[in-house]
């Protein structure tokens, strides 16, 4: 389910979930990917990189800075998570700039 909202948020069907319902789930994935290698790489491949760093990009700040934090501790100490958020477009440079702003 939580993957399910980000990316029901991604394909523009987010129109039914609220930015609070957003929050909790990043919250809960920043968790999740804090359990260790194990624990992020079954959320990678569960798909919850490229909502993520979508929502890098989304207009409330909170949004982008949960987004930054679950991506964060999805990658930490992962270079293979690493490579999947580069592959996906996105950059380690670019989520230690949202957590700064």
């Amino acid at each position: 389910p939580l993957v399910q909202v980000l990316q029901q948020w991604q394909s523009g069907a987010g129109g039914s979930v609220s930015g609070a319902l957003l929050l909790e789930a990043m919250g809960v994935l920043r968790n999740l990917a804090a359990g260790g290698v194990a624990s992020q790489g079954v959320l990678a491949k569960a798909g919850v990189i490229p909502p993520l760093l979508n929502l890098l990009e989304a207009a409330v700040p909170n949004l982008r800075e949960e987004a930054a934090g679950a991506l964060w501790s999805l990658a930490a100490k992962n270079p293979i998570v690493q490579k999947a958020i580069a592959a996906a477009g996105g950059s380690m440079e670019t989520i230690a700039a949202r957590l700064m702003a």
